[in-house]
């Protein structure tokens, strides 16, 4: 198994993880690892199965975990980090979250192509400004309707009958709706100012 190792990087604060080979294991060495506020990964096939040497990191604002193949105790790992403003887990065969709504400080949540079905996890989120969602096979939006502060939702190629719960998020100055070819009616939104 591979190892990556960030050491004596004492003013370190964004770390990204883009050359991790298949197997590696993440190890932080770094002299002060809770003030790593930005962790980011694109285009991994890495089995990540834990995020122990993040957990002391309590400065954690925005992780990006795309592609990882997430197993083991990553998820409840992920629910100790209430500090996190953005998550990113784009394709990342994402099938229970329950642990999300561990995360009240949340401004921004990106989860593409997991294939999950219910979004009540997010219910009570409701410092959300940007969400995405795209292409989970969602059908049901009746927990969006308590995230007033929405601003950008990319709701797009899901099996959405129903956009009617949009109609409560009055600052929504972005929506991306594209692919929903089940959608009866788009009159919910005519309320909404922007």
């Amino acid at each position: 198994m591979d190892q990556f190792f960030i050491q004596r990087q004492s003013d370190l604060n964004e770390i990204s993880l883009s050359i991790l080979e298949k197997s590696s294991e993440l190890s932080l060495g770094c002299d002060r690892p809770q003030e790593v506020k930005k962790l980011h990964s694109k285009e991994n096939q890495v089995v990540l199965e834990n995020l122990e040497p993040l957990k002391r990191n309590k400065n954690l604002r925005y992780l990006q975990l795309d592609y990882f193949q997430l197993k083991g105790q990553v998820f409840s790992d992920l629910s100790t980090f209430v500090s996190l403003e953005r998550l990113a887990l784009d394709s990342c065969s994402l099938t229970k979250w329950n642990w999300i709504s561990d995360l009240l400080n949340l401004k921004g949540l990106s989860i593409i192509s997991s294939r999950f079905i219910d979004i009540s996890p997010i219910k009570n989120l409701r410092q959300l400004k940007k969400l995405n969602l795209y292409q989970n096979g969602i059908t049901n939006l009746d927990p969006i309707e308590t995230l007033i502060e929405i601003e950008e939702f990319s709701i797009a190629w899901n099996k959405i009958l129903d956009i009617s719960p949009l109609s409560s998020l009055l600052n929504l100055e972005s929506l991306k709706l594209n692919g929903n070819n089940k959608l009866q009616s788009l009159a919910p939104l005519e309320g909404l100012k922007n």
